[in-house]
Parts: structure tokens; C-alpha cells; sequence
């Protein structure tokens, strides 16, 4: 039953995006700029992303991070707005982190990039020695 309420809400906030999509595309201008419309959290919540608490487990903050861009991609949330959603489900250990770290990044009132809270991300929660040794246990699968 849970799943299917899940589905639904997934349903309905992908409908809204479109929605707005399409309302966006409707009210192009003469040059045929378009912006984007933005997206409200609410929204985004209502496919009921997941959370993530922070981890020692580098396979863990991967599979939330692709799980998190899966989720932005897919309910069509606009570029700018990615950093501000996905953070917002950072808890606990996570998000002490990340108000520390945005405090070390952010220029004046310019919004974090997607790739400069990737980059962070994994630098935290799966350094290269973690995707060195990852790599080489796949390099000896047979």
C-alpha cells in the first residue's frame, strides 16, 4: 500500500513539473528565450526522495547521491535549484558537514554549482583512496 501511495505522489509531483514545463514553454518570449520556471520544494518532497544521514560506507553516499540526481532529473528540477533541494535532505552528521562546508565555498550571494556540491560530496563521503580500492576489487572479479 505504501508503495503505491509512493507511486502515486511520484505520479502527481511529475504531472505538476510537466505542468509547469509546459506553462513555461507557453509564455516564451518573441525571441524564443525560455526560462526556466522554478520548482517548489513541496513539490520535489512529494516523490519522497531519500534522506541521507552521512556514512563511513562510500558505497552508501554513492548510491544516495546517484539516487538524489535520479530524483532531481527526473521531476525536472532546475539546475539552480538542485543544490538547495538535495541538502535539504542532508541530516544528522550530513548536514553539520555541509553547513560547515558551504560556509567555506559560497561566494557572496552566488548559488553552489551542482558540480562544486559533487565535488565536496565525494571528496567527504568517498575519497579516491575509497574509489581507488573499489576499483581494484572490481579490476579482481572473475
Amino acid at each position: 500500500m505504501a508503495a503505491l501511495q509512493n507511486m502515486a505522489a511520484a505520479l502527481q509531483a511529475t504531472v505538476e513539473a510537466l505542468g509547469q514545463q509546459m506553462n513555461n514553454h507557453n509564455h516564451e518570449g518573441n525571441g524564443g528565450n525560455r526560462t526556466q520556471g522554478l520548482m517548489t520544494l513541496a513539490t520535489f518532497l512529494k516523490v519522497n526522495p531519500p534522506k541521507f544521514k552521512g556514512t563511513t560506507n562510500p558505497t552508501e553516499a554513492d548510491t544516495w547521491f546517484q539516487a538524489m540526481e535520479h530524483a532531481l532529473q527526473a521531476q525536472l528540477v532546475p539546475e539552480e535549484q538542485c543544490v538547495e533541494f538535495a541538502t535539504y535532505l542532508l541530516t544528522r552528521e550530513a548536514s553539520h558537514w555541509w553547513q560547515g562546508t558551504r560556509r567555506l565555498i559560497q561566494q557572496g550571494n552566488d548559488p553552489i554549482t551542482w558540480d562544486a556540491f559533487q565535488e565536496k560530496f565525494y571528496k567527504k563521503y568517498f575519497p579516491n583512496s575509497a574509489r581507488t580500492a573499489k576499483e581494484l576489487e572490481l579490476l579482481q572479479l572473475k
